[in-house]
């Protein structure tokens, strides 16, 4: 039969993970995935596009009364 473990092994443990990640490196591409600058890749118009907003009609800057 296994043992539970108390709330101070599991803080331990806990802590212990978090210290293993902080010693060890990421991948170099792991790394350059999130430094890249997402804005090049995509403009403006393909991401609205992607997410299926209409871009035929006038987009307003939310201050104006469309009415």
């Amino acid at each position: 039969m296994k043992r539970k473990h108390t709330n101070d092994e599991r803080k331990i443990e806990r802590n212990s993970h978090y210290d293993e990640m902080e010693t060890n490196k990421p991948p170099n591409n792991a790394r350059a995935a999130f430094k890249r600058d997402v804005r090049k890749e995509y403009g403006v118009k393909q991401c609205l596009t992607k997410w299926g907003v209409n871009l035929k009609g006038a987009i307003a800057d939310g201050q104006n009364n469309t009415n």
